[in-house]
C-alpha cells in the first residue's frame, strides 16, 4: 500500500499545482499522470530489488534448508511487500507450496488461499486438497479457477483433468482438455492425455508433466519408493520435494 500512498502524494502535488495555475479541473489530468508515473516507477524499482533479494532462495531449496528459505521469503515479504502490489500473496503462496510439497496440506492451505489470485499452481493445490477430503464441489470450483488463470500453460489443464479422473469424472476431464486445446498454443501434452482418457486407458503418473508430482506428491513418494528410496539398505528418501526431484532424476540414470 505504501506505493499507492507515495503515488497519491505525487498526484495531490500535481493537482495542487494545476489548480493554483489554472483551475481545479486543470489539475485532474496532471494528477492522474503523476500518480501513474510514480506508482509504475516505484513498482519496477522494487520488483528488481525483490528479484535480487530472492536470488539465494534456489540454492537454499536445493540444499533442503527449508527453514532458512522460509525465513528469507518472510524477510523479503516484510521489506518489500508493502511497496509491491500482490507481492505478499505471491510470497505466502510460495511458503504454502513448500508446506504442501512436504504433504502438510492443512498447514499449507491458509497460505495458498492468501496467494491464490491468478496463481494456477496454488489453485490446483487447493483443489487437490479439497479432493483428498472428498469435498468435490469445492475441488471442481478451484480447478476451474486454475484453468481460467492458466495463462496458456497446457500443464494446468492436464493436471486438472487428471485430478478429475481421480473421481471418475471422465466427461468433465475431456471437457477440461478441450478447453485447454482452445486456450493454449502447445497442444501436445493435452492431446497425449486426451488420447489416454478417450481410449479408457489408465493414466500413468510418470507420463504426466512434472507439475503433477508437485500437485500430487503422493505419486512422487510412491515412485521413489518403487525405485528403492526409503527401503532398508536403499538410498535415503529425500525429505524435501526439490531433493525428491533430483533423486528421481538420479535413479533414472
Amino acid at each position: 500500500m505504501r506505493t499507492f500512498y507515495a503515488a497519491g502524494a505525487a498526484a495531490l502535488v500535481a493537482f495542487a499545482i494545476g489548480t493554483a495555475l489554472y483551475a481545479p479541473v486543470a489539475g485532474i489530468l496532471p494528477a492522474v499522470f503523476a500518480f501513474l508515473a510514480v506508482a509504475v516507477g516505484i513498482f519496477i524499482n522494487r520488483r528488481r530489488k525483490v528479484d535480487a533479494a530472492l536470488v539465494p532462495l534456489v540454492p537454499l531449496l536445493e540444499a533442503q534448508k527449508i527453514d532458512e528459505a522460509v525465513a528469507l521469503i518472510d524477510q523479503v515479504k516484510a521489506e518489500h511487500g508493502p511497496w509491491v502490489p500482490g507481492l505478499e500473496g505471491q510470497l505466502d503462496a510460495q511458503v504454502g507450496l513448500l508446506d504442501y510439497m512436504q504433504m502438510k496440506f492443512d498447514k499449507a492451505m491458509p497460505k495458498l488461499m492468501a496467494g491464490r489470485w491468478r496463481n494456477p499452481v496454488a489453485l490446483l493445490c487447493i483443489g487437490a486438497t479439497h479432493l483428498r477430503k472428498n469435498e468435490e464441489t469445492e475441488a471442481w470450483q478451484f480447478l476451474t479457477e486454475a484453468e481460467d488463470a492458466a495463462n496458456k500453460d497446457p500443464n494446468v489443464f492436464v493436471v486438472s483433468a487428471a485430478l478429475r479422473m481421480k473421481k471418475g469424472q471422465r466427461d468433465d476431464a475431456l471437457k477440461t482438455l478441450g478447453k485447454g486445446l482452445e486456450a493454449v498454443d502447445n497442444k501436445a501434452p493435452i492431446e497425449r492425455l486426451q488420447r489416454v482418457i478417450a481410449n479408457n486407458k489408465r493414466i500413468q503418473p510418470d507420463k504426466l508433466p512434472q507439475m503433477w508430482m508437485q500437485i500430487w506428491p503422493e505419486d512422487l513418494v510412491a515412485q521413489l519408493k518403487k525405485q528403492g528410496y526409503g527401503r532398508p539398505g536403499g538410498p535415503m528418501m529425500p525429505s524435501h520435494a526439490g531433493g525428491g526431484n533430483r533423486a528421481a532424476r538420479r535413479a533414472k540414470k
